[in-house]
């Protein structure tokens, strides 16, 4: 019931009881997540949808880097922050391993190299957020999983 035009929406867009919520988007990390999940079943209608998510989300990735942490499915407008416009971090980590996954799994080498660049230039936004050359990353409040949600 997640698959869509645009890829996995986040909820079935036919039980999504608010119109006007943003749950029936590709959400980065839900849609890589869905699309790992999804990819040892074999089933060529998942597999395709695991594709176009991955592809909306690369699709409308900024100039520097940044992906959107989710895309209208309806108007294919990305959204690229949560509270106080904060970059979302785990989205752009989600959809880098989910890209690795899907090239393996499916052996699509002519994804690989049409993305290369769009991942490549993912690692390096998210390398930026490492300030201090510990090999971690340093996330700002308000921009890992629970993005959405004020905790201070």
């Amino acid at each position: 019931m997640n698959v869509t035009q645009r890829g996995f929406s986040a909820c079935s867009v036919k039980h999504d009881d608010d119109p006007g919520s943003n749950y029936g988007s590709v959400w980065a990390r839900d849609s890589a997540m869905t699309g790992m999940w999804s990819l040892p079943l074999g089933d060529a209608e998942l597999t395709a949808c695991s594709r176009r998510s991955l592809e909306t989300i690369l699709g409308s990735q900024s100039r520097d880097g940044h992906l959107p942490n989710y895309v209208d499915i309806d108007t294919g407008e990305p959204q690229y922050g949560g509270i106080g416009n904060i970059a979302g971090i785990d989205g752009a980590l989600w959809t880098v391993i989910a890209a690795w996954n899907y090239v393996r799994v499916t052996g699509d080498e002519e994804f690989a190299k049409r993305y290369f660049g769009k991942i490549h230039r993912t690692m390096k936004w998210l390398r930026a957020h490492d300030s201090n050359n510990c090999g971690l990353l340093e996330v700002p409040e308000a921009s890992d999983w629970t993005d959405l949600f004020p905790r201070s």
